[in-house]
């Protein structure tokens, strides 16, 4: 399993590494968690060009995609913010696979 499909499966199904998941922040924090594991000790790297992605999409190009997300989705339930993180990371993908 790649990085991204790592990261990917994360939002996929949060539940299935972390139960007690009560909001989108903390799917956040645990993927971020993720992110330090794969490439410690600040986890940078682990998504290249996807924050870039995000921030021409969003316009937020200060802060990191976990802070893009946060600020777009953080209204939304968990389950819908996870749902619309993984369509933005298969849209993502695919860009880059093109």
């Amino acid at each position: 399993m790649s990085n991204d499909e790592l990261i990917y499966s994360v939002f996929m199904r949060p539940r299935m590494f972390c139960e007690d998941i009560a909001s989108f922040r903390d799917v956040l924090l645990f993927a971020q968690g993720v992110c330090h594991g794969l490439r410690p000790p600040h986890g940078a790297g682990t998504l290249p060009g996807f924050s870039e992605y995000l921030a021409n999409r969003y316009g937020h190009s200060a802060l990191s995609w976990q802070q893009m997300l946060q600020v777009q989705f953080g209204e939304s339930s968990w389950q819908q913010a996870c749902e619309a993180t993984c369509d933005i990371l298969r849209a993502w993908q695919a860009e880059c696979a093109a």
